[in-house]
């Protein structure tokens, strides 16, 4: 089972529960006024983080692994940044879709930042290093 399905897997059912929460305050118990959208933006909202979280980690991990070959802010930041929005793009690609980073610049921003700032991190480290 590959680390994606073992992520979706351990993320669904918090998904699942979002969802069936969005579905009681629909349901007119008069929890939500205006019709369990509350509850939607809610599921969309942890989807989002969620999201986000993967690709700042997917780009700490690609920078790491950069850095351990000790590589520059350049190799490090293009590592980390590919490592993050790499696979999305080759999907989108093959599905004829246009590059989801084009059209929502989010996710490469957040990959460039963390790759900056892992290296940055990093490179304080290791100077304090005996």
């Amino acid at each position: 089972m590959g680390r994606r399905r073992v992520a979706l897997c351990a993320w669904w059912p918090l998904h699942l529960a979002l969802r069936r929460a969005g579905a009681a305050l629909s349901s007119g118990d008069g929890a939500a006024a205006d019709g369990g959208a509350a509850g939607a933006d809610v599921s969309q909202l942890v989807l989002d983080a969620t999201f986000y979280l993967g690709t700042a980690m997917a780009s700490m991990a690609g920078t790491i692994t950069a850095g351990s070959c000790e590589m520059d802010l350049f190799g490090c930041t293009i590592v980390g940044t590919l490592t993050a929005i790499g696979g999305g793009t080759i999907r989108d690609i093959i599905l004829g879709r246009t590059v989801y980073w084009l059209t929502d610049t989010s996710h490469l921003t957040i990959a460039l930042a963390v790759s900056v700032g892992i290296f940055l991190t990093l490179s304080l480290i290791h100077i304090s290093e005996p």
